[in-house]
Formats: structure tokens, sequence, C-alpha cells
């Protein structure tokens, strides 16, 4: 856990001092409101695929420590400490410019106690129940679906994205293969959309070929009673 804080901890630094290097304008307040759960996301992923095997092998010493031949501690994650503090200065400004070494270890220590065997029991109970509501939550609420509306206002961004890219990029080669590219991957919902477009159109006709007509009655479905009674007089006069 150290080192995926250590290294998820100097990825988000050096994504506020990049933010900062590109629009100096911005500020560290700024960019930490803007910062959500996708970004959170990718920097976990990130710090997890950065652990090396040496580290991931240490890992599992309080677990199973017959696994673990030659443990040599973490210097990965102390190595991330130093480099946190030198992208902390460069950002500069307060409470950064001055970060202590023992701040961040307090911060990387933090919630490293080690589990026992019944909080595990429950953390795996409480994630089993979770699940179990989340899937009956999915169950019971309809599913979203396409509308005309909905696929014009996808391809009409993406057309704006294909705009972008022509007009940025220096390369003109490469900025028409990354937009067949996109072109090529919205396949699939064009041809959602086309059919779509193709039922639209058809609905007012299908709507008039329903069979309205009223039903005519059977022979000798009505009663005598019912049916009007004509002399031989009435019909040849």
């Amino acid at each position: 856990m150290r080192c995926v804080k250590a290294t998820y901890t100097r990825l988000a630094f050096q994504g506020i001092r990049d933010a900062l290097d590109v629009n100096p304008q911005l500020s560290v307040t700024q960019l930490w409101k803007n910062f959500n759960i996708a970004d959170a996301i990718i920097l976990i992923a990130e710090a997890v695929q950065a652990i090396s095997p040496s580290s991931v092998n240490a890992c599992w010493r309080p677990l199973w420590r017959n696994v673990v031949g030659d443990f040599r501690g973490f210097p990965a994650a102390d190595a991330e400490v130093q480099n946190i503090r030198n992208i902390a200065m460069e950002i500069g400004g307060e409470g950064l410019s001055d970060m202590a070494e023992v701040d961040l270890q307090k911060h990387l220590e933090d919630n490293s106690d080690f589990m026992s065997n019944q909080e595990l029991e429950e953390m795996t109970m409480s994630s089993t129940e979770s699940e179990d509501d989340d899937a009956e939550g999915l169950e019971q609420r309809e599913p979203p679906a396409w509308t005309l509306e909905k696929f014009a206002e996808v391809f009409q961004q993406a057309q704006i994205l294909k705009e972008k890219i022509l007009e940025y990029d220096p390369s003109m080669e490469r900025a028409h293969i990354v937009t067949r590219g996109l072109t090529a991957s919205l396949r699939p919902l064009q041809n959602l959309f086309d059919e779509a477009k193709k039922r639209h159109r058809q609905l007012p006709i299908t709507m008039f070929l329903t069979d309205a007509s009223p039903r005519m009655e059977a022979p000798g479905s009505s009663s005598g009673d019912d049916r009007p009674s004509c002399s031989r007089s009435d019909r040849f006069p």
C-alpha cells in the first residue's frame, strides 16, 4: 500500500506541475477542485502498473512470509518521497516549497495497520452484500436507450473533435489517420443511427397499415329478433 500511495502522490503532484506549466494562470487550488474520481482511477492504475516485481514480492511478507526470500524493504517508495518533495518545490507556494519529509512519511504510513482475519472476512461479506444490492438495483433500473437526439449529439461532438485535430496537428497525414480512425471506431454507432432513422421514417406508414376497419359479423351470428323482416311484396312491388 505504501508503494502505491507514494507513486500515486508523485503522479498527482506531477500532473499539477504539468498543468501549471501549460497554463500559469491556474492555481493549485483550482486544479484540486477540478480533480475528480475519473482522474483518481487513472492515477491509481498508473501507480499499480509502476510497482516493480520486487516490491510486489515484498508486499507478501506480512501475509505469507515464506514466499519472500530476500526482503529488502521498499526502496522504490523511499525514492518516491524525494521525487514528491522535488516536484512540490518546483510548484512552489505555501505548504509545497517547504514540504517536510516527515509529513510525507506520515502520509504514506497512514492506515498501514495490518488487518486481522476477522476484519478481512467482514470486509469480504460487506463487499458481497453490496454487490448483490447493486445487482438488484441494476435489474430494476431500466437500461439506457439510444435516441435520435443522443446520436446527433454524439456525432456532433465527434465532428468537432475531428475538426480540432485537423486544425491543431501540424502533420496533415497524421491528422487524417487519426480522424479516419475515429470515423471507423464510430461505425457501429453509425449503423445503429441509420437503422433508427429508417424506423423513424417508416413509423407514419406503419401506423396506417394497422387493420382499423370494423369486423363484419358472421352470417347467422345475430338472433332472429334482430334481423329485419320483409315480406314478398316489399321485395317485389
